[in-house]
């Protein structure tokens, strides 16, 4: 793999049971996959208007399946398909938030 492939962040998937949440102002988006950096989300097509084009500002709450919340801000980086989105964080979750989740999901899947 070339270094131009490599990503900046760790990114965590998440089985479709342990989905976080991003709660932007009315709207809730489901997290597909999550990094320092930015994440991956999908929302229900009849809003997907309102994130319909890269540069939209998205500052709210990512909730976590364990209740655990953190306060994120960023922007739709670009729409890979309706109803299904790439958003660069500004301010996201730590480095130290994205270990303790992948242990906790590994404790919780992996035998």
């Amino acid at each position: 793999m070339s270094d131009s492939q490599k990503r900046k962040h760790f990114r965590l998937e998440f089985p479709p049971s342990e989905r976080p949440k991003l709660k932007v102002g009315k709207y809730e988006l489901v997290v597909l996959d999550v990094s320092e950096g930015g994440c991956s989300a999908e929302v229900d097509p009849s809003v997907a208007t309102a994130f319909a084009h890269a540069g939209i500002r998205v500052a709210g709450t990512l909730v976590f399946a364990n209740g655990e919340k953190i306060e994120v801000e960023g922007e739709v980086l670009r729409v890979i398909s309706p109803g299904r989105l790439a958003v660069l964080f500004l301010k996201g979750p730590s480095f130290a938030k994205m270990m303790t989740e992948h242990r906790r999901i590994r404790a919780k899947f992996v035998t």
